[in-house]
C-alpha cells in the first residue's frame, strides 16, 4: 500500500513539474554554401557578413523563444563537385532545416537535384535560372527569375525609352540564352525589331576583332542589350565603344557585376543597367541595415547580400511555426503573394509560379565620376495589388497603369530631393521641435505636380508656418529642377535617455501628399549636396553630420476607400529623410547642474568631519541636503518634456537620494545608540571609518557611472 501511494504521488508531482518546465531549448541550423575562395571570393563574403549579421539579430531578438539559430557555412569553391558534395553532406545532417546558397547557376543547378532528392529547401540568393528552379518545389530564388529580368527590360524599353530596334548580343550559356529569349518573345509581341549576335562560350576572351568583324552592318539600332558574363561583358562594352558605336547600351544585372570598379569612366557613358534591387528604392531599414554593415565590414554590401538577408528571416519565420524541413518549405511556398509576403529589408518579399522572388526592375546609370548608380527618371513596376488588378480597364483608361503584351505596369516617376543646411535657429527638447534655415531643391522628368510634394513633419510654432520661396529653376529642360529657400519648424522624436549627454537626430522629410511609391519614387540628390561641414547652430549643441536616405514606409489606412476589401493594405509610399546629427554640449550643464548638485552632496558628506557626539548637527546636514536636492531637481524638470523614463541626470539626482538618505538613517541610528551608550556607560565606535568608507564610496559610484554614460 505505501509503495502504491509513492507511486502516485511520484506520478502527481511530474505531472505538475513538466506543466511548469519550459520547452528544451533546441540549436536549428540553416546551411550556407557561397564561394569563399578563389576569384569570387569577395561576393560570396559580402553574402555570408550579411547572414551573420541576420543570425545574430535573431538570437539576440528572442525571436526563436528559447531556441537558438546557427549557420552551417561550406566554401563550395565555385566547383560543381564541390557544391553537390555540400548538398549531400546538408542532407545528411538532420539539424539542417535548409540552406541559403549557391550564387552562381552551374553550382545551384546539379546541386538542386539532391536538394530535391533529399527534400531540403535550398533558397539561392542570385540564381534565378530556369534550370535551376525547375529542378523540384524545394528549390526557391531570392532574386528575379531570368525570364522575368528578360521580359522586363523589354517592357523597359517600350514603354519609357520608346525603342524600337534592338541589337541583343549574348553568349552561349543557360542564362545568356534564357534572359535573351525571354526579352525576344516580349519585344516581338511589342512590335520591336531584334537582330541578335551570338559570341561563343568558348572564347573566355573575346576577340580583339570581334565587333569589328561580326556588328551588323549598315545597321542602325535603337539600343543595344548586352546579356553574357561580368568579365566578357565589359570587352564587349569596349569595343562596341572603341568602335565609334554611340548607340545606348543596357547591360543585365549578371553582366554589370563589378564594373563601377573594373570598367573604365569613359565606357560608362550612355550605358545602362538592370538591377532586381537598388538600396535606394528600398525601405528606411534597407538604409539602417546598409549603414550598419558598412559600419562593419568597410565596405558597402551587395543586392545579394539584401537577399539572404531577407531569405534567412523568412526561413527563421517558418522554423518558428513548425521545426521540420517539410514544414519549413511548405511555410516559404504559401508566401506565394503580396497579402502573404514577408516584410524585408528589401520590402515585401514573396514568390511567384515558378518560386522565384517577385522583384521589380530597377534601370541605372552610371554618375559623371561613374562611382555612383542612378537611377533613371522614369521607371515600371508590374502591378501585384489585387485592388488595381480587379479594377484593371479603368486604371489602363485613365494612364495609371500601362501595358506591355498585356502585361500591367506602373509607370514610377523618380524625383531627386536635396537639402542644404543653412542655419540650425532653435532646439527646443521641450516642444519636440527644431528650428532651421535650409535650400531645398527637386529634379524631375516630364509634367509632375511639385506643389503637391510636402515637408511632412513641418509644423506651425511662435516662430511662424513653414515659409518656401522660390529660387533659381529651369522648367524647360529634359531634367526640369526646381529649388527653394525655407525656414520652418520640425517636429522631432527626441530621445532623451541620455540626458544632458544626449545626442539627437534632427528630421527633414520629404513625401508626396497622397501617391505612393508605385507612382512617385524619391531619392536622395546625393551628387548636388553640399553642405556636409556645418557650423551655424546654437551654442547648446555641437553639428556631428548628417545622414540622407530615400526609402518607403507603410501607412495603416486605406483613406477610406471603399475599393480595398477587409484584409488588403495600401501599397508603401516613398519618403527622403535627411537628419541632422546634433551633440548636446555638456559644458553648460557641468556649470549649471553637475557642479551645483556635487556641492549639496559633497557638504552633506563632509558631515563626517563632524564629531562623532553631534548627532544633531550630522542629521540636519543630511535631511538639508535631501530637501536641497529636491528643490533642484524640480528647477532642472521644467526644462524637459514629460517622460516615462528615466533621463541619465534623472539617476544622478537618484543617487543623491539614496546617498544622502542612507546617511541620513544612519546618523539617525547612530544617534540613538549612541544616547543608549552614554545611559548604559558604553561607547559607539567606528562612526568616523564607516563615514570615511561612505564618502569613498560615493564618490567611486558617481565617478564610475560617469564614466559609463559619457558617450566615448
Amino acid at each position: 500500500m505505501s509503495n502504491r501511494k509513492g507511486v502516485m504521488v511520484f506520478l502527481v508531482a511530474w505531472f505538475f513539474l513538466s506543466l511548469g518546465s519550459p520547452a528544451m531549448a533546441e540549436t536549428f541550423s540553416v546551411g550556407v554554401a557561397l564561394p569563399l575562395s578563389g576569384e569570387k571570393k569577395d561576393r560570396g563574403e559580402k553574402i555570408l557578413h550579411a547572414l551573420e549579421m541576420k543570425v545574430e539579430a535573431i538570437n539576440a531578438s528572442g525571436q526563436m523563444g528559447v531556441h537558438t539559430l546557427d549557420l552551417q557555412v561550406r566554401d563550395d569553391q565555385s566547383d560543381p563537385e564541390t557544391g553537390k558534395a555540400i548538398a549531400t553532406e546538408f542532407a545528411a545532417n538532420p539539424r539542417v532545416l535548409g540552406v541559403i546558397g549557391h550564387y552562381d547557376s552551374h553550382i545551384a543547378i546539379p546541386a538542386a537535384e539532391i536538394y530535391n532528392k533529399e527534400k531540403l529547401l535550398i533558397i539561392s540568393p542570385a540564381v534565378g535560372a530556369t534550370a535551376f528552379l525547375d529542378k523540384g518545389e524545394y528549390g526557391f530564388s531570392a532574386t528575379f527569375a531570368d525570364t522575368h529580368q528578360g521580359a522586363d527590360i523589354a517592357s523597359f524599353l517600350k514603354l519609357m525609352a520608346n525603342i524600337k530596334s534592338v541589337l541583343v548580343i549574348h553568349g552561349t550559356g543557360g542564362y545568356a540564352r534564357t534572359v535573351k529569349n525571354a526579352f525576344a518573345e516580349r519585344a516581338q509581341r511589342d512590335d520591336m525589331t531584334i537582330r541578335t549576335l551570338e559570341v561563343s562560350d568558348a572564347h573566355q576572351q573575346l576577340p580583339e576583332d570581334f565587333i569589328k568583324t561580326q556588328y551588323p552592318a549598315n545597321q542602325v539600332f535603337d539600343a543595344i542589350l548586352i546579356v553574357d558574363k561580368s568579365d566578357r561583358g565589359r570587352q564587349l562594352i569596349r569595343q562596341v565603344r572603341d568602335a565609334g558605336i554611340a548607340t545606348p547600351i543596357y547591360a543585365t544585372d549578371r553582366t554589370s557585376t563589378d564594373m563601377i570598379e573594373k570598367l573604365e569612366l569613359k565606357y560608362k557613358k550612355n550605358l545602362f543597367v538592370s538591377l532586381p534591387f537598388l538600396f535606394d528604392f528600398a525601405s528606411m531599414q534597407a538604409y539602417e541595415f546598409q549603414k550598419e554593415y558598412a559600419r562593419r565590414f568597410q565596405s558597402q554590401p551587395s543586392e545579394w547580400a539584401a537577399f539572404a538577408y531577407d531569405a534567412l528571416g523568412m526561413i527563421a519565420e517558418a522554423i518558428q511555426k513548425k521545426a521540420d524541413r517539410e514544414s519549413v518549405m511548405r511555410a516559404i511556398a504559401d508566401q506565394n503573394d503580396v497579402e502573404k509576403a514577408y516584410e524585408g529589408i528589401t520590402g515585401k518579399c514573396y514568390f511567384g509560379a515558378h518560386r522565384s522572388a517577385q522583384r521589380s526592375l530597377v534601370v541605372v546609370r552610371f554618375s559623371a565620376e561613374g562611382d555612383l548608380l542612378k537611377p533613371l527618371h522614369d521607371q515600371i513596376r508590374q502591378v501585384s495589388e489585387s485592388e488595381v488588378l480587379r479594377h484593371l480597364d479603368k486604371k489602363v483608361a485613365s494612364g495609371e497603369v500601362l501595358l506591355s503584351d498585356k502585361v500591367p505596369y506602373y509607370h514610377v516617376r523618380v524625383i531627386l530631393v536635396g537639402i542644404d543646411f543653412l542655419r540650425l535657429n532653435d532646439v527646443d527638447v521641450k516642444e519636440g521641435t527644431f528650428n532651421l534655415d535650409f535650400f531645398l531643391w527637386y529634379r524631375w522628368k516630364g509634367d509632375f505636380d511639385i506643389d503637391n510634394i510636402v515637408l511632412t513633419n513641418a509644423t506651425d510654432s511662435d516662430k511662424g508656418p513653414l515659409s518656401l520661396v522660390e529660387l533659381r529653376n529651369d522648367l524647360e529642360a529634359e531634367i526640369k529642377w526646381q529649388s527653394y529657400q525655407g525656414r520652418g519648424t520640425f517636429l522631432a522624436p527626441f530621445d532623451l535617455h541620455q540626458w544632458p549627454f544626449d545626442l539627437q537626430k534632427l528630421p527633414i522629410m520629404v513625401a508626396h501628399k497622397y501617391k505612393n511609391a508605385n507612382k512617385v519614387q524619391f531619392l536622395v540628390d546625393k551628387e548636388r549636396i553640399r553642405s556636409q561641414s556645418f557650423s551655424d547652430v546654437p551654442d547648446e549643441w555641437e553639428y556631428l553630420g548628417r545622414q540622407d536616405a530615400g526609402g518607403t514606409y507603410y501607412l495603416d489606412s486605406v483613406f477610406g476607400n471603399p475599393n480595398y476589401r477587409a484584409s488588403e493594405k495600401q501599397p508603401a509610399f516613398s519618403m527622403v529623410q535627411t537628419d541632422l546629427d546634433v551633440k548636446r554640449n555638456t559644458f553648460p550643464y557641468l556649470i549649471n547642474l553637475f557642479v551645483p548638485l556635487a556641492v549639496v552632496v559633497l557638504i552633506s558628506l563632509f558631515a563626517a568631519l563632524v564629531p562623532s557626539d553631534k548627532f544633531d548637527i550630522k542629521l540636519n546636514m543630511a535631511m538639508t541636503g535631501i530637501l536641497t536636492v529636491v528643490v533642484f531637481q524640480l528647477t532642472q524638470v521644467g526644462s524637459l518634456p514629460p517622460l516615462g523614463y528615466p533621463t541619465v541626470g534623472d539617476i544622478y539626482f537618484m543617487l543623491s537620494y539614496v546617498f544622502l538618505f542612507i546617511l541620513t538613517i544612519k546618523n539617525f541610528i547612530m544617534m540613538r545608540l549612541f544616547d543608549r551608550a552614554e545611559k548604559m556607560g558604553g561607547s559607539v565606535k567606528y562612526d568616523s571609518l564607516v563615514d570615511f568608507g561612505f564618502v569613498v564610496l560615493s564618490l567611486v559610484v558617481y565617478g564610475t557611472y560617469t564614466y559609463l554614460v559619457i558617450p566615448k
